[in-house]
């Protein structure tokens, strides 16, 4: 089993520059060209370092807590791997451990953990830590961050807040002027933050109606199909704008499968814009083209941990509010112009 001398000897280093590499204290003191030798050899030998040896050496637990409201995550459907992803990819790149804490209503064992000192830092959903959580990251002065993709968070804490409008405002500026007017924001029973958002982005004096298609409580993927079946009873009303903004891409998915069976052409006869992004989230997706706005799940999960990680290896204080910027992705379901084509960016 290698060791840190075996480490040290196989590569001519002395074993202070290796220890170094392995403690997130003094890793900025490694150079860079030395880390990457020393990281690749651990690699070959699949040598990891003990955290435990670490804690001992230096009083932090190298473990970083993500508190979340069910594994299951009953907000977020299939995109919380994804943040989660992030956050750990990241987490484990500069030497930590990410530990998932569930945290159920009426549920102790959380806090439990918490008040144990499990991490030396958490990352919590701004939508489902409670009051009694909130005030135990407060008291505990272990450093923390909240996430929101609502922006909704008024909490004097810091927060990681999602902004949407540099997107929306990237596809109003590629959208000319005769389609301004002739837009309406389809929403199936979301947060209203994005149509919020998508008449902060839009320019001024520039009215977006809004259309509601009804939702079941089923399975996020249902989405689409629903979608299909409201837009059918509306597909007079929707047939009377140029562009539609869709609070999801399964949301749009679905209008197209209408508007198809209608013969009506997305791309030409209307245009349509999704939000999620998800011919780029999940493997071997079917249905190519779609305009839509990257959700930055893994990004954001990554950034996120950056700053938190920062904070605890720096002792310095985590900023109280820390934009998380999305960006449009332009594909074939939205209106071409002469400074605008597939794949363009302005």
């Amino acid at each position: 089993m290698a060791t840190l001398a075996f480490i040290a000897k196989s590569l001519g280093l002395s074993k202070t520059t290796v220890s170094r590499a392995f403690d997130p204290r003094f890793k900025d003191k490694v150079k860079p060209e030395t880390m990457e030798r020393i990281l690749e050899f651990c690699r070959k030998c699949n040598y990891h370092p003990s955290l435990t040896g670490r804690s001992f050496s230096t009083g932090k637990r190298f473990q970083i807590g993500l508190l979340s409201y069910e594994a299951t995550d009953r907000h977020y459907g299939l995109f919380s791997p994804l943040f989660n992803r992030g956050v750990a990819e990241t987490a484990l790149e500069h030497g930590y451990a990410p530990v998932l804490l569930e945290f159920k209503d009426q549920d102790v064992s959380c806090i439990d953990m918490v008040n144990s000192s499990v991490a030396d830092g958490y990352i919590a959903s701004a939508p489902d830590t409670d009051d009694e959580l909130l005030q135990l990251l407060t008291d505990k002065k272990t450093p923390f961050i909240l996430y929101d993709i609502y922006n909704n968070c008024t909490e004097d804490v810091p927060v990681f807040y999602r902004d949407i409008r540099p997107a929306y405002r990237k596809l109003w500026q590629n959208l000319a002027p005769e389609y301004y007017d002739k837009t309406a924001f389809i929403w199936q029973g979301t947060n209203p933050g994005k149509w919020r958002d998508l008449l902060d982005a839009a320019p001024q004096g520039i009215k977006v109606d809004n259309i509601e298609l009804y939702r079941r409580r089923e399975n996020f993927l249902f989405h689409r199909e629903s979608a299909k079946q409201e837009s059918e009873k509306q597909l007079d009303k929707l047939l009377k704008y140029k562009l539609l903004w869709c609070c999801s891409d399964l949301t749009a998915l679905g209008i197209c499968d209408t508007f198809k069976a209608h013969g009506v052409e997305v791309g030409k006869d209307i245009y349509v814009v999704g939000f999620d992004n998800l011919e780029d989230n999940i493997n071997n997706f079917t249905d190519k083209g779609l305009t839509t706005i990257d959700a930055g799940w893994k990004s954001g999960g990554s950034a996120l941990t950056n700053i938190l990680l920062n904070a605890i290896t720096t002792g310095n204080p985590l900023p109280l509010r820390t934009p998380w910027v999305l960006d449009a992705i332009f594909r074939d379901t939205f209106p071409k112009t002469s400074f605008y084509s597939a794949g363009d960016r302005v």
